[in-house]
């Protein structure tokens, strides 16, 4: 089986141009199979992502803090008992978490959040979970398969490509923040990428279109 490497292409401290900068890239891809966005917020934030459809937001907390979660989003009987399992380490998750409730969710001391994106194609949500990112950190993940390029005497790369954007964050395998408020744009591929990926900054139109810096096991 084995995973995709992950190549770095652009660090920039404006999301929207990274966002920009994947969309080409995708434009470039033979397909585009599947998007997954994971970002990290709190309880007192969520509120930024009311508007991003089909997100799934989830809590790491405890058990006593889950009940007052569980009490703050109105939930009761049946769902209550499945939105809230407690694990064997003493730790819960509380599913469910809706953004439209952060005025009651801002009573309770914060909680981190994890928010969720998955769709089998790219659409509006994307952009909409970018535009709500802000300070937080986290990944958005395109599948794709890159094209043939005779010029460079690569074949296809169906299995292992993608796109990533690394929000606020310089690794893509870690919640820390960058420490210069970057994001990063990461191609996915084989080997073939040293290659591939200044090929692809180029087709995009990047001043320097190469890899800059080192690589990481991908997905």
């Amino acid at each position: 089986m084995g995973n995709s490497i992950r190549y770095p292409l652009l660090r920039t401290p404006d999301l929207d141009l990274a966002f920009t900068a994947a969309q080409q890239l995708m434009s470039l891809a033979v397909v585009v199979e599947h998007m997954f966005g994971y970002l990290v917020t709190t309880s007192h934030d969520l509120s930024r992502y009311q508007h991003v459809a089909g997100i799934d937001c989830r809590a790491q907390t405890t058990p006593e803090l889950a009940e007052l979660l569980l009490d703050a989003l109105d939930l009761h009987g049946r769902d209550r008992l499945m939105s809230a399992p407690v694990w064997d380490d003493g730790t819960c998750t509380v599913y469910g978490m809706d953004p439209r409730a952060s005025v009651r969710l801002r009573t309770l001391p914060p909680v981190l959040v994890e928010v969720h994106l998955e769709r089998n194609a790219p659409d509006e949500a994307d952009r909409d979970l970018v535009a709500a990112a802000g300070p937080d950190t986290g990944s958005i993940y395109w599948s794709v398969g890159w094209p043939e390029i005779p010029e460079l005497c690569l074949l296809p790369s169906p299995k292992y490509g993608g796109v990533e954007i690394t929000v606020n964050s310089d690794d893509p395998d870690s919640d820390v923040p960058a420490s210069t408020g970057d994001h990063t744009v990461w191609i996915h591929d084989n080997r073939d990428g040293a290659l591939r990926v200044p090929w692809l900054g180029a087709s995009i139109g990047l001043p320097d279109p190469r890899v800059i810096g080192p690589t990481k096991y991908g997905i």
